[in-house]
């Protein structure tokens, strides 16, 4: 068991994970933390976590895909200073905070019609 804390929003999750994961924040969509075997071999595949459930997968090609977000896509970067991580991370929060202004734009529109 891994636990990461979100010094933004102190939030605080624990997960059951291999040896490389990427934690994202589901409430700031900020990178809280990772763990990797960066120094001493492979930081892929890499299981991608929002808060507690794990969304995504970074492959040996370092491409992210999610079934859940329907997420197919080339990360660039690179292996030092766990580049590849930090584009993800980028990645995942635009992502993130695009899915859910979609979803709020959604809610607003379906309450205005009713």
């Amino acid at each position: 068991m891994v636990s990461f804390h979100c010094k933004t929003c102190n939030s605080e999750y624990s997960v059951n994970a291999g040896a490389n994961i990427l934690m994202i924040c589901p409430y700031c969509k900020n990178d809280i933390g990772s763990i990797s075997d960066y120094g001493f071999g492979p930081i892929v595949p890499c299981e991608v976590y929002v808060g507690m459930e794990k969304v995504a997968d970074l492959d040996d090609k370092y491409v992210l895909r999610s079934e859940k977000y329907g997420i197919n896509q080339q990360m660039t970067g690179e292996y030092k200073d766990l580049g590849y991580y930090k584009c993800v991370a980028e990645y995942m929060h635009e992502w993130l905070e695009h899915t859910e202004t979609e979803a709020q734009h959604y809610i607003y529109s379906d309450k205005k019609n009713m």
